[in-house]
């Protein structure tokens, strides 16, 4: 017998008072290093004179010059959705409000507290037979380390297919996604510290796709200016999204026909 093994858990994450268990956390200080052009070269030499061209002096030693750059803090995340974990980070993208992040690396429980975090991306997804999976990616202010109390001492069973519902989409759901884009610019001033001085939300971007089983004939739609609503709930997660459709044709293959098709956020998608 064959056994497929998964594999495990990178830490637990405390988000407003709930808990998840991610799978990848990558959110770390990011930091360059900014570098100058200048005119010394390996044969340039020092002339000691007033005279134009009379190379006197020994051979220049060439120099990098250098000075470090702005930093900030940022990166991803991403966890399967428990119904307890499925809305913890959602209002924060919708809104672009500030939050923080408690982590603790499963490794030697070493954590780390992310503070003042503002949501860049919120993506969530899911498919026939497969578990609701979130994704975010984030920008922070500040960064502590230390432990946290993010522990699990109860077992929270994964939110599957068979328990979500997609409403508004012309057929029946083989796949949905959606992605929430606040474009999050870091803003820097003069001041002694290299870091961000404040995160300021952009013009929120609402993108996703759902793709649908063709029972009979095809399914082709054309660009439309006609507003619609999807639908989206599973435990612990609902909203309805205003959006139109864009266009799309079956994709050919043998098998099942099914239909991707993509749509935008408009107004204000989530009112």
């Amino acid at each position: 017998m064959a056994f497929d093994i998964k594999a495990g858990f990178m830490g637990i994450g405390k988000v407003g008072g709930g808990k998840f268990r991610a799978t990848d956390c990558s959110i770390a200080n990011n930091q360059k290093a900014e570098f100058f052009d200048h005119v010394i070269g390996l044969n340039d030499t020092d002339t000691g004179s007033a005279t134009k061209g009379e190379a006197v002096g020994s051979i220049q030693k060439q120099k990098v010059l250098m000075r470090p750059g702005v930093w900030n803090v940022g990166g991803s995340l991403s966890y399967p959705a428990t119904e307890n974990s499925a809305g913890l980070f959602f209002d924060y993208a919708k809104d672009g409000s500030y939050f923080d992040i408690e982590f603790v690396y499963a490794c030697k429980d070493a954590g780390r507290k992310f503070k003042d975090c503002r949501m860049n991306t919120l993506d969530i997804s899911c498919s026939a037979g497969e578990m609701l999976q979130i994704s975010v990616d984030v920008l922070v202010k500040n960064i502590e380390e230390g432990g946290s109390d993010a522990k699990y001492e109860t077992a929270e069973k994964f939110i599957t297919w068979d328990k979500v519902e997609i409403g508004g989409a012309p057929g029946d759901v083989q796949a949905f996604n959606i992605s929430i884009n606040n474009n999050l610019i870091p803003i820097y001033s003069a001041q002694p510290e290299l870091s961000v001085r404040d995160l300021r939300v952009g013009m929120q971007e609402v993108t996703g796709s759902v793709t649908v089983y063709l029972k009979k004939g095809i399914l082709s739609i054309d660009a439309s200016t006609v507003e619609t609503s999807l639908s989206f709930e599973c435990p612990g997660l609902s909203f309805d999204c205003k959006c139109i459709f864009l266009p799309s044709i079956p994709q050919g293959s043998v098998g099942p026909m099914v239909t991707t098709i993509p749509f935008i956020g408009i107004d204000s998608p989530f009112a």
